[in-house]
């Protein structure tokens, strides 16, 4: 088995990433309303507020503060990567503090336009800002804001092999051994140690190593501590070749964080130890940790999915609530526009009719303030179809993905395989174990796959679909009866079959999680142009006269769902008295 040293993507990860974001830390702020709607996955909620809190300091000429709370506006966009929306944002804000002569707060801008094309790999542009952002800071004499700037210059001078690197290296030695702090000469030791690697002057960067392990220990950050170990790590196998004394180091980094087996991190340091164990000829012990580090990346692969499904769904909503919201706002301020001409000539016409007209005016601001609130309740309805036909396209996509792309190059590895070991009668322990990940996530793409699109739906009906759907769904706690007044080979339109299954899904789920029933009963009926499903239980029931009250959110969904098919849905339940609901969507043509 053959492996690359990977350490050394784990030292420049490390060194030029992690570090980049946590280096020169200013104050530890304190989670404001942002980070907690962000951290509940609230996104829309975070812009709207951060937008609100802008606009305010804004109004009130305190452009420090704008500044601050455009970056965390900027911070929600970018966290569902939509940078060029970031960056507008970033240009205007510095627009208005430019015209305003803030100086601070162009300088906190111009640092973040510098940190997103940097991210966006557009090192000229990211250049030109921090230059511009340093410039200020010489201006106000502010030798702590030159310092910090300093950092991702020298980052992006070494990532283009540039000779000004070891200019802005140096800046950042001065900025750090004057704050003389720890935390900020491991990080500086730590960037003079990989600077020397790279310029082959070993001897020198062995120094900086030991310095910044020296002030690691010192900071008492476990995190600062796990990197600089790392890299001793990296030194010893790389440099030393000294494996049996890397071990010992790695001993040293798995007792820091003993708990961590689910990170990214610790992915990194299993794939590296499992190369130092196949140096060391402890072929078992390598594959244990490699197997371990492919669980991990294997949960991290599925976490990334469902995340980037979630962004592209909070991003379709903005966008939509958006361009909704400017186009009615037009069509307002259109309305109130016209509206005031009309008066100005009644009143220029017939100023005896003033009181006429006083009463005329307030019966038109009722009006409008009436339309504006069923422009409201149409947006809230528009958002959740959107939302809704978001989730059904995205799942049809990525089954689709998961079985025409991803499911067949599985296969055709397993084929590979299989056509090696016929070649080779006795083949190794390590082989059978990678035919068993194989098929195991082979096994783990097909399930996945046909959660997101049942397979019987696609292929045999909503008839099949539903009833394996109830015998799934039935179990020693409840029973779920189905009653299917539909043809067995019945088929509709695709979409259509998908979004009544969905409903049909949801009322289950429903049943299943709220009503503690013991018996539930699903009838499917197709008469003339419309199909009517009913869902009846014998749980605890609610008081239907409440929606306000009695609604969660799988209701809410399955009521958005109807609407959006122009069906109907009725609720018959009251508490203790178990609960019926009858839907009545029409069959499309």
């Amino acid at each position: 088995m053959n492996f690359k040293p990977v350490t050394l993507r784990l030292l420049f990860a490390a060194i030029f990433i992690l570090i980049s974001n946590c280096f020169f830390a200013q104050q530890k702020t304190v989670a404001d309303s942002v980070e907690i709607y962000l951290n509940n996955n609230k996104h829309l909620r975070a812009l709207e507020f951060a937008k609100k809190q802008s606009d305010r300091y804004l109004s009130e000429k305190r452009f420090f503060e704008f500044s601050k709370m455009t970056l965390r506006e900027t911070d929600v966009l970018l966290t569902l990567n939509d940078n060029q929306k970031a960056v507008k944002v970033l240009l205007d804000a510095l627009k208005l503090v430019q015209k305003n002569n803030a100086e601070r707060s162009e300088i906190v801008l111009l640092d973040r336009l510098g940190t997103v094309y940097v991210k966006l790999n557009q090192l000229e542009r990211a250049k030109k800002y921090y230059h511009s952002a340093i410039s200020k800071a010489r201006k106000i004499k502010n030798d702590s804001l030159i310092g910090r700037l300093a950092q991702p210059l020298y980052r992006i001078h070494y990532n283009t092999n540039s000779d000004s690197a070891s200019y802005y290296l140096g800046r950042t030695l001065d900025y750090s051994k004057k704050l003389g702090t720890p935390a900020a000469l491991t990080t500086t030791y730590t960037n003079h140690f990989a600077y020397y690697h790279s310029k082959g002057d070993d001897i020198t960067a062995k120094k900086y190593l030991d310095s910044s392990l020296h002030y690691a220990r010192e900071s008492g950050s476990k995190h600062k501590l796990s990197i600089a170990l790392s890299n001793l790590v990296y030194y010893q196998m790389m440099v030393q070749q000294d494996y049996p004394l890397a071990k010992k180091t790695y001993a040293e980094i798995f007792a820091l964080t003993p708990n961590d087996t689910t990170s990214r991190d610790a992915a990194d340091i299993y794939q590296n130890y499992s190369y130092l164990l196949e140096q060391l000829n402890d072929h078992k012990g390598a594959n244990e940790y490699l197997n371990k580090a492919l669980g991990i990346l294997d949960a991290t692969f599925n976490e990334q999915t469902s995340r980037a499904i979630r962004d592209l769904e909070v991003r379709y909503q903005i966008e939509k609530v958006e361009e909704e919201y400017l186009q009615k706002q037009k069509e307002l301020e259109e309305n109130q526009s016209k509206n005031k001409k009309i008066f100005a000539v009644f009143i220029a016409l017939l100023i005896l009719s003033l009181i006429l007209f006083y009463f005329f005016h307030q019966n038109t601001k009722l009006k409008q303030n009436n339309k504006l609130m069923d422009i409201k309740s149409r947006l809230q309805q528009n958002i959740i179809n959107a939302t809704i036909d978001g989730q059904e396209n995205e799942r049809k996509k990525i089954a689709a993905v998961l079985h025409d792309n991803i499911s067949a190059m599985l296969s055709s590895a397993g084929l590979q395989l299989s056509a090696f070991v016929a070649g080779n009668p006795a083949p190794s322990e390590e082989i059978a174990k990678t035919r068993a990940i194989l098929k195991e996530t082979h096994d783990k793409v097909r399930d996945l796959s046909h959660e997101l699109v049942p397979v019987l739906l696609s292929k045999f009906g909503l008839h099949y679909a539903v009833q394996d759907l109830c015998e799934k769904n039935s179990n020693a706690v409840i029973k779920v009866t189905c009653n299917l007044q539909l043809a067995e080979k019945k088929r509709f339109e695709d979409e259509y079959e998908m979004k009544v299954y969905f409903i049909i899904t949801e009322l289950i789920n429903n049943i299943i999680k709220h009503s503690r029933a013991t018996d539930a009963t699903l009838i499917l009926v197709e008469n003339d142009a419309s199909l009517t499903i009913t869902a009846i239980d014998n749980g605890i029931g609610f008081d239907a006269t409440k929606p306000h009250i009695s609604e969660g959110f799988g209701l809410t969904q399955i009521r958005a769902r109807v609407s959006n098919m122009k069906g109907s849905l009725a609720i018959n339940s009251k508490p203790n008295s178990g609960t019926s609901v009858k839907i009545t969507i029409p069959v499309p043509a």
